[in-house]
Formats: C-alpha cells, sequence, structure tokens
C-alpha cells in the first residue's frame, strides 16, 4: 500500500451550455411574474370593493327613518323643556310667580326620585332669581326701560316655543309657553297704565 499514489480529486463537472433564448426567457419570465402580481393583487381587492359598494348604498329602510325622527322629536322635546327651565336669564316676575306655583303640581305629578330632585332644585332657583331681579330694580341696576325690553324679548322666545311645542304634538309645552306669555302681557299692560298714570300727575 506505501507504493500507491493517492488519486487526484475528481474535477467538478462543468455547466452545461446556455440553450440559446433561455436567459432572455428567465428575464422575461421574472417580468411577467412581476407584471402579475398587482394585477393579481387588484383582482383579490376587486371583489373587497364590490361587496362594500352595496353597503354604502344600501338605502334606509322606512322603520330605520321614522325612529331616526322619532329620536329628533323627543330631543327636540327636551331641548325646549330644558330651556324653559333655565332660570337664570329670566326678567318677568309673573313668569318666575306663575312658574313658582307650578312646581308642587309638577312633583306630584311624578314618581321619579331624580326628577323631583331636579324640580326642588328649580324651586330654588326660581326664588333665588326673584330676590336678585327685586334687587337689581331696587339698585337702579336694572331701568324700568331695561325690565320692559327684557320682557318683550322673553315674550318672543316663548311664541317660538309654542310654535315648536305645537309642531312636535307637546301640547303640554305649548300650554305651559302660552301661560307665560299671557302673564308677561298682563305684566306690560299694568307696567303701562301705571307709568301713564304716574306721568299724569
Amino acid at each position: 500500500h506505501s507504493g500507491m499514489q493517492p488519486q487526484a480529486p475528481p474535477s467538478p463537472p462543468s455547466p452545461p451550455p446556455p440553450v440559446p433564448g433561455q436567459e432572455q426567457g428567465q428575464v422575461q419570465g421574472q417580468v411577467q411574474t412581476h407584471v402579475q402580481e398587482p394585477v393579481q393583487q387588484a383582482a383579490d381587492d376587486e371583489p373587497a370593493k364590490q361587496t362594500r359598494a352595496p353597503e354604502a348604498a344600501k338605502p334606509s329602510t322606512k322603520s330605520e327613518s321614522k325612529s331616526k325622527a322619532a329620536e329628533q322629536d323627543a330631543s327636540a322635546d327636551e331641548d325646549i323643556a330644558a330651556q324653559m327651565d333655565i332660570m337664570d336669564a329670566i326678567v318677568s316676575n309673573a313668569v318666575l310667580e306663575l312658574e313658582l306655583q307650578q312646581v308642587p303640581a309638577r312633583i306630584q305629578g311624578t314618581r321619579d326620585k331624580g326628577e323631583i330632585a331636579e324640580l326642588r332644585d328649580l324651586e330654588s332657583a326660581i326664588k333665588l332669581r326673584m330676590s336678585v331681579v327685586a334687587a337689581q330694580v331696587g339698585a337702579g341696576v336694572l331701568t324700568i326701560e331695561d325690565y320692559i325690553a327684557g320682557v318683550e324679548k322673553e315674550i318672543a322666545q316663548n311664541r317660538e316655543w309654542a310654535l315648536s311645542a305645537k309642531r312636535q304634538g307637546r301640547k303640554d309645552l305649548a300650554v305651559r309657553a302660552l301661560k307665560r306669555i299671557k302673564a308677561m302681557q298682563s305684566e306690560l299692560d299694568e307696567m303701562k297704565q301705571a307709568m301713564e298714570a304716574g306721568s299724569e300727575e
């Protein structure tokens, strides 16, 4: 065995000669693959668009329209009622007295503890506002002319509330607004008569 010489490693097989047009075919295949991928992706996205489009264009049913209209009317009713319970801006002493007289009946008309508590707070707010207006008139901060102008403005506002409440079928709110208008008109008539009598003297 010592006389045997090591054999040289076999040489790697030489690659086969390229077939004419093979490289060009590979390049074309790669280009075609890149072009097909966006096309395929767009094709995959197209059904999603087609499925979403009918949902976006889906017409609302009559029941949905009615429920939305009912919600809007209820919200408008609450807005009018809430605005009528705001006493901070009221000038008319006749309205404050009228609202104060109606609080006990409103409390008796509900069993909701939360609403009763709100009406108790409203009663306190009315009394406080009456004291503030009386103090402003007594101190000359609120002149008779300003008082009359404020009452006339409140009459116009309550007319708007009465019309809106009537359109919404809220007869109770419309009647409440009309009562306030009547009280303010009587108040203005009495004040004007007293002013005329004072000027004549």
